[in-house]
C-alpha cells in the first residue's frame, strides 16, 4: 500500500543543508524540519512537480516520526494524503478540494448521478472545504423585459449587465444560496434588470441578517436606478449604474458600454469618473481586434509577479471561483457554457464538484488554447476573458 502526500500550491518549500522550511502563505503556519527521510521527500517538491506530490513507501509511512511530521503538515493545511500513486494526481490548487472518503481525479465516476440515492448517500460525503472555492457570486436576480433591448444580451454575456428576458429569481432560491458559509467569498454582485421594491427590501434584510464580510455590489441600469430609494440598497457597499452620466451621489459609480472602440479614449478623457468598457456586438470584430490587441513587446514590459505567473499556468483568474446564477435558477461557472445545474433542484456543493471534476471552466488557461499552448510567453499573457471568447478569438495577441 502506497500513500502520496500532495503539497498545495500556496505552500512554499525551501531546502537548505538537510533542513526544510515549510511556509503556508494562506494561514501563516511555518515549520523547520530536519528529519532526513522527510527532507529527502520534500526536497523533490519543486514548482514543476508540485501538482504531483511525493509518494511514501510503506516503510516510511510506518515510521512514527515521519508519519507525525506529514500528518502535522496535513493538519495545518499544507497538503493532503491520498492512497495511490503520484501518476494520477488529484487537482491541486488553492483553496483545496476535500471530499471525505472519496478521491476524485479527472472524471466523475459512473455512479455519480443526480438522483435521490446520490443526494442521500454521496452528497453528504462532499467535505465542506469544497466551499472554499467560491470566491464571488454574481446573481442575476431580475431581468429587463423590454424587447427593444434584446440586442443588449451580448452585454450580459460579457459583463455584469442585466439579462433581457421576463424571468425572475424567486426569493427562496436567492436565500438558499446562503444556507452554507463560504469562507473565501469576497464579493457578491446583484444584477437587476427590473425590480419589485418589496423584493429588494427583503434582499436587503437577507444580506444584513447574514452579516457577510464580503463586498456586496448592486449593478443596474439608469431606468431601474431611478426607481430606487437609498433605503432600498442600504445593504450594498456600492452601486454601479450602466450607461448613466448624471449621478449626483458620490457613492454611485457610472459604467458605460461602447461598441465604437475608436471613441474609447475620447470617452475616457471626457468622462473620467466613469468606467468605460468595450462592447463586442458581432459587427465590430476588426475594430475590437485593432484596439484591444497586444504585442510581444506589450507582454514583456508588463510587470507580473511570480505568483501571477504560476497562477496563469493552472487556473484562469478571470473565471476561477465565480458562480453566476441566472434568473431561472441555472448556475454557471463561466457564462456562454452549459450550466452546471439549477439551484431549484441541485445542491451548490454538488455543482461545485461538477465544475472542478468535469467541466473545468475555471481552468481554461492559455496552455489549453491551440494558438497559445506552444508559445513560450503564454504564462505571461493575461488570462482569457469573456470578451475574447465572445469574439470567438481566445487570444488578442499579435505575437
Amino acid at each position: 500500500m502506497y500513500f502520496t502526500f500532495y503539497s498545495f500550491v500556496y505552500i512554499k518549500v525551501s531546502v537548505k543543508e538537510q533542513k526544510v522550511l515549510i511556509k503556508n502563505t494562506e494561514n501563516g503556519f511555518v515549520q523547520i524540519i530536519n528529519n532526513k527521510i522527510v527532507v529527502d521527500y520534500l526536497a523533490s517538491i519543486t514548482p514543476n512537480t508540485i501538482n504531483y506530490g511525493v509518494e511514501l513507501t510503506p516503510e516510511s509511512y510506518s515510521d512514527k516520526e515521519v508519519y507525525e511530521v506529514f500528518k502535522n503538515l496535513e493538519y495545518n493545511m499544507c497538503g493532503e494524503f491520498f492512497l495511490g500513486t503520484a501518476d494520477k494526481a488529484p487537482i491541486q490548487f488553492s483553496p483545496q478540494l476535500k471530499i471525505k472518503n472519496l478521491a476524485y481525479t479527472n472524471d466523475i465516476p459512473d455512479f455519480y448521478q443526480k438522483d435521490d440515492s446520490f443526494s442521500l448517500s454521496v452528497l453528504n460525503d462532499i467535505g465542506k472545504n469544497i466551499l472554499y472555492n467560491v470566491l464571488e457570486l454574481s446573481i442575476y436576480y431580475s431581468t429587463n423585459p423590454n424587447p427593444d433591448l434584446k440586442e443588449m444580451n451580448v452585454a450580459s454575456s460579457q459583463y455584469l449587465y442585466p439579462i433581457i428576458s421576463d424571468k425572475l429569481l424567486k426569493l427562496d432560491c436567492f436565500e438558499s444560496l446562503f444556507r452554507y458559509e463560504y469562507p473565501k467569498l469576497s464579493r457578491i454582485n446583484l444584477i437587476l434588470g427590473d425590480i419589485n421594491l418589496n423584493d429588494l427590501n427583503k434582499i436587503n434584510i437577507i444580506l444584513k441578517n447574514r452579516k457577510l464580510a464580503s463586498k456586496t455590489i448592486l449593478y443596474t441600469t439608469e431606468d431601474v436606478y431611478a426607481k430606487l430609494s437609498p433605503q432600498s440598497y442600504e445593504a450594498f457597499s456600492s452601486i454601479k449604474v450602466w450607461n448613466y452620466w448624471g449621478a449626483d451621489n458620490k457613492d454611485i459609480e457610472c459604467l458605460y458600454l461602447e461598441k465604437k472602440l475608436s471613441q474609447l479614449i475620447s470617452l475616457e478623457n471626457n468622462k473620467p469618473s466613469a468606467e468605460i468598457y468595450p462592447l463586442f456586438t458581432g459587427d465590430n470584430v476588426l475594430e475590437c481586434t485593432e484596439y484591444l490587441s497586444y504585442s510581444k513587446e506589450d507582454i514583456l514590459v508588463e510587470n507580473i509577479s511570480e505568483d501571477e505567473i504560476f497562477i496563469n499556468q493552472y487556473i484562469n483568474s478571470n473565471f476561477y471561483g465565480e458562480l453566476s446564477i441566472f434568473p431561472d435558477g441555472s448556475v454557471y461557472s463561466r457564462k456562454n457554457t452549459p450550466s452546471l445545474g439549477n439551484l431549484y433542484k441541485d445542491d451548490i456543493k454538488h455543482l461545485l464538484l461538477l465544475e472542478i471534476c468535469k467541466y473545468k471552466n475555471w481552468f481554461m488557461t492559455r496552455e489549453k488554447i491551440e494558438k497559445c499552448k506552444d508559445c513560450v510567453l503564454n504564462c505571461l499573457c493575461p488570462p482569457i476573458t469573456l470578451l475574447e471568447i465572445g469574439m470567438n478569438n481566445a487570444t488578442l495577441c499579435t505575437h
